[in-house]
């Protein structure tokens, strides 16, 4: 398995998936000019971004791992919106659903996060 190459991310989590949330906010005000299919799609990760906004206060957020998702899901975002910009529809829809499984395991694993004191 070959390892992604990241900036550190230790504790930047938050920022990251902040900065996630705003790049789906800006495609979505974009992506009129695509099909309805595709505007589904973005609505959908609207949606999703929003119960991400609801945990980004959890313990979970802090930790390495928080940070490695967030930076993916930060790195999903601009290739959306660059597809968005692009118009380009196939590879749009194919990042945007690739983003709400992303989505839906980040706030996953936000909610079950468990803080061991041992």
């Amino acid at each position: 398995m070959i390892e992604k190459e990241r900036p550190n991310v230790v504790g930047k989590g938050r920022s990251f998936a902040r900065d996630a949330l705003s790049a789906i906010a800006e495609v979505k005000a974009d992506a009129s000019k695509l099909s309805a299919g595709t505007q589904d799609g973005i609505n959908s990760l609207t949606d999703k971004g929003a119960a991400l906004e609801k945990v980004l206060r959890m313990p979970f957020i802090s930790t390495v791992k928080a940070g490695e998702m967030a930076w993916d899901l930060n790195e999903m975002a601009l290739a959306l919106k660059n597809a968005v910009g692009a118009g380009d529809e196939a590879k749009s829809l194919e990042i945007a659903s690739g983003m709400a499984s992303e989505l839906d395991k980040f706030v996953h694993a936000t909610k079950t996060f468990v803080v061991r004191m041992t």
